[in-house]
């Protein structure tokens, strides 16, 4: 082999050399953007938390003040629609709310 040849491999192992070192400059600068992200939008789901959290205890004392007259147990009922009817000597049950329905 020629000086000369000798002189290219050497330029050629110092250029993949300066490329692997951009390439792993150029990783830990986006790795290091991923933490910086993702500390910053964990911040703001502790603030978002936080409000969620304060806003359902203001709402949660609204309703427990607005019930003072009521009593502390019962059952909720909730129909979407008609209102259901009820008759005050017998529950109503479906089988008795679809034969009902029939016959008017």
């Amino acid at each position: 082999m020629s000086a000369g040849r000798k002189n290219e491999r050497g330029f050629i192992i110092v250029a993949v050399l300066w490329i692997l070192g951009a390439l792993a400059t150029l990783a830990t600068v986006y790795a290091v953007y991923v933490i910086d992200t993702a500390v910053a939008f964990s911040t703001n789901d502790q603030r978002l938390q936080a409000e969620s959290l304060f806003t359902a205890s203001i709402e949660l004392t609204a309703a427990q003040l607005g019930r003072q007259g009521a009593p502390p147990n019962g059952r909720f009922d909730f129909r979407l629609g008609t209102p259901a009817w009820r008759s005050t000597s017998a529950p109503r049950t479906p089988a008795s709310t679809s034969t009902s329905r029939r016959s008017r």
